[in-house]
């Protein structure tokens, strides 16, 4: 067989995140796990048949100890899109086959907390600073709470659809993309949205974020990443290296990380002109949280959960082990996680959520 001088590039990235979404919504849920892996593994051998590098990442530390997690208590849930904490202490998931979930005891139980909501598929979550929350549906378009998750009521101006995504800005703003349509914003907790008029087709807008300064970014289908520093009227590409973006979170103190495809962190301090990345898993970074110390923690696509606690430069892998399980968490993919109020992390995957047995704050 010929070899070809090639690499994890930009391509290879993309048919990653392809398998693992065809996986997500065709895959019945008890094979997921089991499938994602195994085709991976697959395509690498036949990539380094043919002369691709495909590089291994090995961390340098492993935090926590080997055994790192506990396994909480929501039954039947599927895919945990999201995880949202409510200034009451209270912490809401969102899950792909059950609504809305709330616990009051920092994750360990879990009880349907969904009452109003018409789908069952919660892709999306955010709580405002007054404390009103929001569920975002596959097929419903925008839920609101403004008692604590104990009823919901459907949004005006976004009363249908998918919403995969959802931001407050320092104005407390909230942004929202739905799919195939666009931005949408909200100046009043929620209760109304319109299209935000961009001068951008931005139909495919995936994940949102703001920095400090207030600048918007936005991931998109193709992996690429934008930018608006207007409110969301008018957005600019942002390059980041020959790589498919697939996360973009900002720190504290002004810089913002992009996750891409295979592993990678990309860190800009200003403002996305440049950017310095750095390896540290084998596959996709898929989402992040910043505790109340600054320290950083990714969830990838099937290598675990990361933590940084020097604003990036460096990255040690958490514990994988779950307490009374014999799998591992490294295994599945992690499609949410955050930190509580009192310091525990929680991390969501295709049919479970998964808390820190320590907190993550001394």
């Amino acid at each position: 067989m010929p070899r070809f001088p090639c690499s994890y590039d930009q391509g290879m990235e993309f048919i990653t995140s392809c398998i693992r979404s065809f996986a997500l919504y065709v895959l019945p849920r008890w094979i997921q796990s089991t499938a994602i892996p195994v085709v991976l593994t697959l395509l690498t051998a036949i990539l380094v048949t043919m002369g691709c590098k495909v590089n291994s990442f090995e961390p340098e530390q492993v935090f926590g100890g080997e055994i790192f997690w506990q396994q909480s208590d929501v039954p039947n849930s599927g895919y945990i899109g999201s995880l949202v904490g409510h200034p009451s202490g209270m912490l809401f998931a969102g899950t792909q086959s059950a609504g809305v979930y709330r616990s009051t005891d920092d994750g360990l139980t879990w009880s349907p907390s969904g009452i109003g909501i018409t789908a069952s598929f919660i892709r999306s979550m955010a709580v405002t600073p007054s404390g009103v929350i929001l569920a975002g549906t596959d097929t419903a378009g925008v839920f609101r709470s403004t008692d604590a998750g104990s009823s919901w009521k459907n949004s005006e101006g976004l009363a249908e659809g998918l919403i995969l995504s959802f931001v407050v800005d320092r104005q407390n703003r909230l942004f929202a993309t739905k799919a195939f349509v666009g931005v949408f914003k909200s100046m009043d907790d929620g209760a109304t949205w319109a299209v935000v008029d961009s001068q951008y087709p931005i139909s495919t807008f995936h994940k949102l974020a703001v920095d400090s300064l207030g600048v918007l970014w936005a991931t998109s289908d193709p992996g690429d990443l934008y930018r608006s520093t207007d409110s969301g009227t008018s957005w600019a590409v942002v390059t980041v290296g020959d790589v498919y973006v697939t996360a973009i979170f900002a720190g504290r103190n002004g810089e913002v990380y992009a996750g891409s495809g295979l592993g990678k962190i990309f860190r800009s301090k200003d403002n996305g002109g440049s950017w310095l990345g750095v390896s540290i898993a084998s596959t996709s970074v898929t989402c992040s949280e910043e505790n109340s110390l600054g320290h950083l923690f990714v969830g990838t696509g099937g290598d675990g959960v990361y933590r940084s606690t020097n604003n990036g430069d460096s990255w040690a892998v958490l514990g994988r082990g779950v307490s009374g399980k014999s799998d591992r968490l490294g295994a599945l993919h992690i499609s949410s996680i955050m930190n509580t109020s009192t310091g525990y992390l929680l991390v969501g995957d295709y049919e479970r959520i998964l808390r820190s047995i320590q907190p993550t704050i001394p």
